[in-house]
């Protein structure tokens, strides 16, 4: 009986301390499994942080603006394309007044519309506008090839060289059938005389009074006959710089001078039939009077101005 308790005894205690030893094993498992866990989400961590830090892109500050269209480039060349300078030639040596003609062949969009086929503008070294003009057609601009002619009246600018830049005539409005041309040119050294030139201008004579003229200036070379010169400049009707301005001339295209004298402060001027050819009307009358007195009053020797028609002062520019 006693060697059976003992034996029960000693059986109860390897089931406790089999039992004791299971349960410390899997607390071990368990610890080395969360110990296992942790290590490898450190890792983990470890590795995403340093693949953002890399690839995290730098934020920088940004302006917001209005979006705007883009914009249409002109067409510009130094080659004729459709358009063909006659005067002046590229780095001719030009000065005032600066005829230029040629003519558009109607490619490349180089066409005429009413009466004109474009516009040219002169400018100095510097880029800056010395004048401009419209290139009129000289024939049926309906027509190619079609002839332009205009005359720029210009003073002779600081710089040596300059830049005449044709634009063509564009109906449509549209950018991208604009043209433009650019033909080099140089400046005279060459003295100018300053002549003054009377013509209406009814932006400054609102009232149209008959009774006003007013003068445009005009650069020329160099001469003696200063008096003749301005009267022919007067014959030559207005600029197209200065027809934008507002002025007109009330004489007949045609008109020439046939003979100027100036004589104790008298001056003589004869011209031909021209002057009065359809001419009716008080006030076309005296206008046409005041333009060439005026003209001719600027200079200090004329005090006076007699007019004739080949060679009559009597029932001339009649009303």
């Amino acid at each position: 009986m006693k060697i059976q308790a003992a034996s029960q005894a000693m059986t109860d205690n390897s089931l406790y301390q089999l039992s004791f030893n299971m349960k410390k094993s899997s607390i071990v498992a368990v610890v080395s499994l969360v110990v296992l866990v942790l290590v490898g989400l450190g890792i983990w961590y470890y590795q995403n942080s340093k693949s953002d830090t890399s690839t995290t892109p730098t934020i920088t500050p940004t302006t917001t603006t209005t979006p705007t269209s883009t914009p249409v480039p002109v067409v510009t060349t130094t080659l004729s394309q459709g358009l063909f300078v006659n005067t002046p030639k590229a780095n001719a040596v030009v000065s005032s007044p600066l005829v230029v003609s040629g003519h558009v062949d109607g490619k490349n969009r180089w066409t005429g519309f009413e009466g004109q086929v474009g516009t040219v503008q002169l400018l100095d070294g510097n880029g800056k506008m010395v004048t401009m003009g419209i290139l009129t057609a000289t024939t049926d601009w309906m027509k190619f090839p079609t002839n332009f002619s205009t005359s720029l009246n210009f003073a002779n600018p600081k710089t040596s060289v300059g830049t005449l830049v044709f634009k063509n005539e564009n109906a449509s409005g549209l950018p991208n059938y604009e043209r433009e041309f650019r033909l080099p040119v140089k400046f005279s050294t060459s003295s100018q005389t300053v002549v003054r030139a009377y013509f209406v201008n009814n932006n400054l004579d609102p009232k149209m009074t008959c009774e006003k003229v007013f003068p445009v200036t005009r650069f020329l070379p160099k001469t003696q006959a200063v008096a003749k010169a301005a009267l022919e400049e007067l014959l030559k009707g207005t600029t197209d710089e200065e027809m934008l301005a507002g002025y007109s001339t009330s004489l007949n295209a045609g008109v020439k001078i046939n003979s100027l004298v100036i004589d104790k402060g008298v001056a003589k001027v004869d011209f031909n039939e021209a002057l009065q050819n359809g001419v009716a009307g008080s006030c076309r009358v005296s206008v046409i009077r005041l333009q060439i007195i005026n003209t001719l009053k600027q200079f200090k020797n004329v005090s006076s101005v007699v007019i004739s028609i080949n060679g009559k002062t009597e029932d001339i520019l009649q009303p």
